[in-house]
């Protein structure tokens, strides 16, 4: 008797042991990918940081992102300087042009195109007589076609009445308006700014990169500090056009919603931050003259605050970018959000999602689930998140065969969904017979799943990696089959990966927001132009229309007009036809000198 229950706690001990081990290769792998990780991100060839000094690292990668807020409020939007020469002043790490003002000299065998504005006929202000056209004024502008740039030259119309021209102060021109074109007063042309936000955002070129790959004549080049300002200008213009996206992506019936990090380096916490350490200083040097503390003391009691500091200073700069996808009742996509927030507290969760009544479909954050219990939105959980904690395991334990079994269940649930769906996008059935079908089908399948884990849960001894591979899916059942109730539902929160994905790719590129208003820039250019790949609308003709047309919207209505799912580009696609087909004017013999005007 006795020797058999030494043979058993010897089994057990075994047991224990064998699952110790199982847990230390999970950490190992897990280790070992965060070691890879950081590697990757500090020398891997997508960074391109790892032979600049971290002391210039925010200088040299100064982009959109990267524009100093107070820098674009006080100086000129148009960047217009008040003298052609330009000045040099050294700064750390590099020169800096200061007060370059926006020009550029092209050769005269430069490819042109002339575009004409009319002007409303209209009546002499004092004496009613109707105006004569009395010639044009030319702009000339600039912009980057595929491999080449064109010059657009702007004829404007002008008009004055011939009856006051004896009468002075009465003689008045009129030229025609160029007001709905955001970028008015600048040599940049709303096609080249699109150029310069599809590149960025879209294919995740910064914009230190697209400087170097638009080179003008004599090695000119428009510098990543301008590209910014034009950007950044723009985005306050358009405002508007960002509200019209919030009202639209709550109406959708269900948002697919998902958050990745952003490193920013002037964000608000920060300034609390070191507001509250600078008060915390005075504190305890104003304690130590109180209480006749000793230098020393106070000298270590500021170097212990310091420390603090410095923790808390760098944790305040890990800021988020929150994406929405909207998904339309026919199963279509619908527009896309981008968000900056520096929270993903419970709080601010709640308060982002705000009256939201939809479906709301997120990964395991908590913060989405606590805020379902006093919202009036339907939350469903992601069930490729439920099945990640056993890929886990199956990674650092491939012979495990419980993670393996685990998988396999997930697996099968996914794949018999996948051929439900695309028979229903066939047409085979109507969206009742889908809902119904697929809960017949699915049903029992969720059921031999909820045995297994309520089996292994209460029989067996596992690793902690293991046991939240049990739990998490137990805990969140309800939500992680709710989808089965809506045909337009999947069981995965994949919608709002996908989209992300691009935000994230960019980010190896550009590393670090520099201000907030920066961030929230990003964040509204990176929502066009995913919303325009979700509903099959060519970014760059879009951003190009609204650049040119949104000057002339006042109202709600006028800016809903403008979505990419409302607007009308067949104009714009014949504007940008005529860029195209640009040929230099044989004629011409003087170069073009492109100036923007000078803020007045």
């Amino acid at each position: 008797m006795e020797k058999d229950l030494k043979i058993a706690k010897l089994q057990k001990k075994i047991e224990e042991l064998k699952s110790r081990i199982e847990d230390d290769a999970v950490k190992i792998a897990h280790w070992k990918d965060l070691y890879f990780s950081e590697k990757d991100r500090r020398y891997g060839r997508k960074s391109e940081s790892d032979s600049i000094p971290n002391d210039v690292q925010a200088l040299l990668f100064d982009e959109m992102e990267n524009a100093v807020e107070s820098d674009t409020k006080e100086s000129d939007p148009n960047f217009d300087n008040k003298e052609d020469n330009e000045k040099k002043t050294t700064v750390k790490a590099h020169s800096r042009a200061k007060g370059s003002r926006a020009s550029l000299t092209v050769p005269s065998n430069s490819p042109v195109t002339d575009i004409y504005h009319d002007v409303e006929k209209t009546n002499c202000e004092a004496c009613n007589a109707e105006l004569t056209e009395i010639g044009e004024f030319v702009e000339e502008k600039i912009t980057f076609v595929p491999a080449r740039y064109v010059v657009v030259r702007h004829h404007r119309k002008q008009q004055r009445c011939l009856n006051c021209l004896p009468l002075e102060g009465t003689n008045k021109i009129i030229t025609a308006s160029m007001d709905n074109n955001l970028l008015t007063g600048t040599i940049c042309e709303p096609s080249l700014l699109a150029h310069i936000i599809v590149h960025k955002m879209q294919f995740g070129l910064p914009l230190y990169r697209l400087e170097q790959k638009l080179v003008f004549p004599d090695k000119q080049k428009i510098s990543r500090q301008l590209m910014s300002a034009w950007s950044i200008t723009t985005y306050n213009k358009l405002k508007g056009l960002e509200k019209a996206f919030e009202r639209a992506i709550l109406k959708a019936c269900m948002l697919n919603i998902d958050e990745t990090t952003l490193l920013n380096i002037h964000s608000v916490k920060k300034s609390k931050v070191k507001l509250q350490y600078e008060r915390d200083i005075l504190k305890i040097q104003e304690d130590g003259k109180t209480q006749k503390l000793s230098d020393d003391t106070i000298i270590s009691m500021v170097k212990e605050r310091s420390e603090l500091y410095q923790k808390e200073n760098h944790n305040a700069m890990n800021c988020f970018m929150i994406v929405r996808a909207a998904t339309n009742k026919d199963g279509s996509s619908g527009l896309v959000m981008f968000n900056y927030a520096e929270h993903r507290t419970n709080e601010y969760l709640s308060s982002f999602i705000g009256d939201y009544n939809g479906i709301l479909q997120s990964d395991g954050l908590a913060g989405y689930a606590s805020a379902a219990k006093d919202k009036s939105f339907t939350h469903l959980g992601c069930l490729i998140h439920s099945r990640r904690a056993a890929k886990n395991v199956l990674r650092a334990s491939s012979k495990n065969k419980l993670a393996k079994e685990l998988v396999d269940l997930y697996n099968s649930i996914f794949k018999k969904e996948k051929e439900l769906r695309e028979e229903y996008r066939s047409g085979e059935f109507t969206e009742e017979e889908y809902v119904n079908l697929r809960k017949d089908e699915l049903t029992p399948m969720f059921e031999t799943l909820n045995s297994w884990l309520l089996d292994k849960e209460d029989n067996y001894i596992f690793s902690p990696m293991m046991k939240k591979a049990i739990k998490y899916p137990l805990k969140r059942w309800d939500s992680l089959t709710k989808f089965m109730d809506y045909s337009f539902a999947s069981s995965s929160n994949n919608m709002a990966e996908i989209k992300i994905s691009n935000f994230v790719l960019g980010r190896k590129a550009f590393l670090f927001s520099n201000t907030v208003m920066g961030a929230n820039s990003s964040a509204f250019y990176y929502s066009i132009v995913e919303s325009c790949k979700a509903l099959d609308v060519d970014p760059f003709i879009y951003i190009t229309h609204i650049l040119s047309n949104a000057g002339s919207a006042k109202s709600d209505e006028d800016w809903d007009n403008l979505l990419p799912s409302n607007v009308d580009l067949s104009k714009t696609k014949k504007y940008l036809d005529n860029i195209h087909s640009a040929s230099p004017n044989p004629k011409r013999e003087e170069p073009y000198i492109l100036r923007g005007k000078k803020k007045r």
